[in-house]
């Protein structure tokens, strides 16, 4: 699966909600800030500015508000590493249990969640979509 796939269907997830720091996928980019209510998001996006000339100025930091839409709309940045730990805290919340990283290697990477039989484990190209995965799993579990 696509990780545009993949993260937009953890935005439709019962367990996402959007976190401080996380990278919202942009054609500039845009780091949550301060989340107002479930939904909606205050964040900073990294503006290039021109001169009257032409010539580049410094970049600056504006703020807008933003509200993820089920199906489109804002998504976050799976292989970002501030966004992957707080998909960690997502994974953890979601499954009510502890979330290990095994397996950090070059080509993939394994996330394991629960303990000892109760265990399972889930596989992504980055941290992110591991973690993905194991939430998106979660409502899985949970509903059945």
């Amino acid at each position: 699966m696509a990780a545009d796939d993949l993260a937009r269907r953890l935005v439709e997830s019962p367990h996402w909600r959007w976190m401080p720091g996380m990278l919202v996928a942009s054609d500039c980019p845009q780091r949550v800030m301060h989340v107002e209510r479930p939904g909606y998001a205050e964040a900073a996006r990294w503006e290039p500015r021109l001169y009257p000339s032409g010539r580049q100025r410094d970049p600056v930091w504006s703020t807008g508000v933003f509200g993820p839409l089920p199906g489109g709309g804002d998504l976050p940045v799976l292989s970002d590493p501030a966004t992957e730990g707080c998909l960690l805290r997502l994974a953890r919340d979601a499954w009510d249990s502890e979330v290990d990283v095994e397996g950090y290697g070059t080509h993939s990477v394994c996330v394991v969640v629960g303990y000892d039989t109760e265990s399972r484990a889930f596989r992504g190209a980055t941290l992110g979509e591991a973690l993905a995965h194991a939430i998106l799993a979660a409502g899985e579990v949970r509903d059945a």
